[in-house]
């Protein structure tokens, strides 16, 4: 399988790298306490479902991106293990860089040498052992895999933590049939994606970074305004009903959350759409449900 980032076209590489610039400093400014805040929530709910404390334990972090932020989080007391499909340069080697010139092509090898040379890696890692009062942040074994067909033995995991990576596949029910064999018996899965029907749910880097209006609201779900998408991203297009319907079937008794959108004006402009006639066949509820989170815990005999 390839990388869930699309190659670049014309203009819209160089857009989106800005783009990726823009939203980095952002993150660094502002965004890591909540992302901390997000994380702890879900581990809250995972040792409810555990019946113990989210501590030495073995954890499997499916797509946690370069900068390997819940990975270093969840890893503070536990043995993390972080898989992603594309090849994460870490540390001073070359060699992982040759690596992901081959895997991941050149677009998204220069990125990265671009993002470590502005120094935005070493200031996320700054930043966020400070957010979490530490000294420096835990080792995280980082191996490059596809969790819709990967080699790790069963139940070689007692939780798995998945974040804003189910849109992005292809084949959500061969990647979370993986998650439970991964699983031992007793052992708890978290994930979460964003609903391809929330208003920036086609991931275009000016939606994404907030700088097209309301007029670009849901434009991906939009005859007249899908050919202006410029999303670098993969994805799958799944709507809510559909999610559920998996979860339930793989997953029976399984516990989700819809989050809604926290923008100003959502669930207004959802309603002039759908009255317009340019979003017809959906409804205002689906329109302002930007996330959905999963928790799950395997049968203890199974």
């Amino acid at each position: 399988m390839r990388s869930y980032s699309k190659l670049p076209k014309n203009i819209t590489g160089l857009v989106g790298l800005f783009s990726l610039y823009q939203r980095h400093r952002r993150r660094i400014a502002g965004e890591l306490p909540a992302l901390v805040d997000e994380t702890n929530q879900a581990v809250a709910k995972m040792e409810s479902l555990l019946g113990r404390k989210f501590a030495g334990l073995k954890i499997l972090d499916i797509g946690p991106g370069p900068f390997l932020l819940q990975a270093h989080i969840l890893g503070l007391q536990n043995d993390v293990t972080a898989m992603d499909l594309d090849v994460l340069a870490i540390g001073a080697s070359p060699i992982p860089y040759v690596r992901m010139l081959r895997k991941n092509g050149p677009f998204r090898t220069m990125k990265t040498l671009a993002r470590k040379s502005l120094g935005i890696d070493r200031e996320y890692r700054r930043q966020l052992a400070q957010v979490l009062n530490s000294g420096s942040l835990p080792r995280i074994k980082v191996i490059q895999g596809d969790i819709t067909a990967c080699d790790l033995p069963d139940a070689s995991f007692q939780a798995v933590h998945c974040r804003a990576l189910f849109q992005h596949l292809p084949d959500p029910e061969s990647a979370t049939r993986e998650i439970i064999r991964l699983l031992t018996p007793g052992g708890v899965l978290y994930i979460s994606l964003q609903l391809y029907t929330s208003f920036n749910g086609s991931l275009d880097p000016r939606v994404a970074t907030g700088r097209a209006d309301e007029s670009m609201h849901w434009a991906h779900l939009r005859p007249s305004l899908r050919d202006s998408i410029q999303s670098e991203s993969h994805l799958n297009k799944w709507r809510l009903g559909d999610w559920i319907v998996l979860f339930s079937r793989i997953c029976p008794g399984h516990i989700h959350e819809v989050e809604n959108s926290q923008r100003d004006g959502i669930p207004q402009a959802a309603q002039r759409l759908i009255a317009s006639g340019e979003l017809a066949g959906y409804t205002v509820d689906e329109l302002c449900a930007h996330t959905l989170n999963i928790f799950w815990k395997k049968p203890d005999g199974a």
